[in-house]
C-alpha cells in the first residue's frame, strides 16, 4: 500500500464514530498530561472503550498518536485553507499572496494553540520514541500545504514581485522552522521572564513576516 492509499484508508478510519471517540479522548489526554506521559488504557477509559478494542484499531501507541496528529491536520488545513484563499483572491501578485499565506500564524497563534501544543509535543515523541523514519499520512497532508507555499512564492518570482535569487523551495525552511517554532514559543513559553514583559506576541508574528517579506521583496 502507498501511501496515498494509506492516507485515503485512514481518512476514512476517522469517519468510524468509536476511533473518531479514541482520537477525541486521545488529544484530551495528550493536552493534559503531554503524549509520552498518556496511558492507552487511561485513553481507553475516557473514550469509554476496552482497552482490547482500542488495540484492534491501532497497533500500538505511536499509532495512535499518528492518528491524532492526521486529524489534527486534516481539520486545520481545511480551515486554513478557507481562510487564505479569500485573502489570496484579493491580492494583486505572488508577494501580496505569500503575505496572506504566512498570515495564517496569526490564526494560529490566536485561536489554534492545542494544534500548536500538540504539534511540538508530536515532534519531540516521534523523535525520541520512532527509530526509524518512515512516510506517512501525516506527512502527505504536510506536503500538501508545502506545495501551495511553494507554487504561491514562485508565482511570485514569475510576477517579479519577488527576486529571482530566491525560491519557494528553497525559503521554505521559513515557514516549516522558523514561523512554526516562533509561534509555538510565543504561544507556550513567553509571560515567565521579566525581560519578557513588553513582549506583544502578535506584533512578533507581524513583524517576522514583514521582515521576510522585505528581505525576498524584488527591489
Amino acid at each position: 500500500m502507498d501511501v496515498k492509499q494509506k492516507y485515503r484508508e485512514e481518512l476514512n478510519m476517522l469517519k468510524n464514530e468509536r476511533i473518531n471517540r479514541v482520537i477525541q479522548a486521545a488529544k484530551v489526554e495528550f493536552e493534559l498530561h503531554g503524549i509520552t506521559n498518556s496511558k492507552l488504557k487511561t485513553i481507553a477509559k475516557r473514550a469509554k472503550v476496552g482497552e482490547a478494542s482500542l488495540y484492534r484499531y491501532f497497533a500500538d501507541k505511536t499509532a495512535l498518536v499518528e492518528m491524532v496528529g492526521l486529524d489534527y491536520w486534516n481539520t486545520h488545513v481545511q480551515l486554513f485553507k478557507e481562510f487564505f484563499e479569500q485573502e489570496i483572491k484579493d491580492s494583486d501578485n505572488g508577494l501580496q499572496k505569500v503575505e496572506a499565506f504566512l498570515n495564517v500564524f496569526h490564526v494560529l497563534y490566536k485561536d489554534h494553540k492545542d494544534f500548536l501544543k500538540f504539534m511540538e509535543d508530536f515532534d519531540n515523541y516521534m523523535m525520541s520514541s520512532v527509530s526509524e523514519k518512515k512516510e506517512s499520512s501525516l506527512e502527505e497532508l504536510i506536503m500538501s500545504m508545502k506545495k501551495i507555499y511553494i507554487s504561491l512564492f514562485d508565482s511570485g518570482v514569475q510576477d517579479g514581485s519577488i527576486s529571482n535569487a530566491f525560491s519557494g523551495k528553497d525559503t521554505y525552511a521559513f515557514v516549516s522552522q522558523v514561523m512554526v517554532s516562533t509561534t509555538q514559543k510565543l504561544s507556550f513559553r513567553v509571560g515567565y521572564l521579566h525581560t519578557d514583559q513588553d513582549l506583544y506576541p502578535e506584533h512578533c508574528i507581524t513583524n517576522l513576516i514583514q521582515m521576510f517579506i522585505q528581505y525576498v521583496k524584488a527591489k
